[in-house]
């Protein structure tokens, strides 16, 4: 982390007393904490301490934009233990795991609340259901019936970008991956998938190719669900 962002948090945390009386701890997440920052990147904190409720706040300092989620220890408890595991999004499960403690009252709560994220972290996110599989399926065949009937040239292409990025979300969903931000999401798919970057890279350029994506994300789970005429 550059130095400049370091004296810019410490001289924000001072200068912001908004919520000093029941702050325990702030820890850094997000990209400026797992090293992927860009010059256009927020800082996030996560603000822990003696408070009602969550809020997310914003503020602009010095041309930087600070995200901060306030919360009770409760809160970020329940968070990571409970409502994340329900699905594959698991921001603040990512964002307490791979955080950095920036100061804190009571390092030994946060010590155990770190450990407790890496943990589910590790674990992954709960197996998706029956119902759920069959929703992808029906969501990605709709998809798939539009974009071979459909005789608009930019129409077409519209429903092949949305089949690319509905078929990402799926393939991170059925494998029972975290999801991640867009902007992370085929590089991260290299290292976990190369053959399905493959296919994405194929398909932007192939529309026979987008049967082969829909097929290799859906065969495992059942496949495209084809109508009679088909299936002939």
């Amino acid at each position: 982390m550059k130095t400049q962002i370091k004296e810019l948090i410490d001289e924000f945390i001072n200068f912001d007393k908004s919520i000093k009386p029941e702050l325990e701890a702030i820890i850094l997440c997000g990209s400026h904490a797992n090293g992927l920052a860009t010059d256009h990147s927020d800082i996030d904190l996560c603000c822990i301490g003696n408070f009602k409720e969550f809020r997310r706040e914003y503020r602009t300092f010095k041309d930087y934009e600070f995200q901060l989620m306030i919360a009770p220890w409760e809160w970020y408890h329940e968070v990571i233990s409970t409502y994340e595991r329900k699905g594959n999004i698991g921001t603040i499960t990512s964002m307490l795991a791979n955080g950095i403690c920036w100061w804190s009252y009571n390092e030994t709560r946060w010590s155990a609340l770190k450990e407790e994220a890496i943990k589910f972290f590790g674990q992954g996110p709960t197996p998706v259901s029956t119902d759920e599989i069959l929703r992808i399926r029906r969501r990605i065949t709709e998809l798939y019936n539009n974009f071979i009937d459909e005789v608009d040239e930019l129409t077409s292409r519209w429903i092949k970008n949305q089949i690319m990025t509905v078929c990402v979300e799926a393939h991170f969903t059925i494998r029972n991956w975290w999801a991640v931000k867009t902007k992370y999401q085929i590089n991260m798919l290299r290292d976990l998938d190369p053959e399905f970057v493959r296919f994405i890279e194929e398909s932007i350029n192939n529309d026979k190719a987008v049967k082969k994506l829909c097929n290799y994300i859906l065969n495992p789970v059942g496949g495209l669900i084809l109508s009679k005429k088909e299936d002939l």
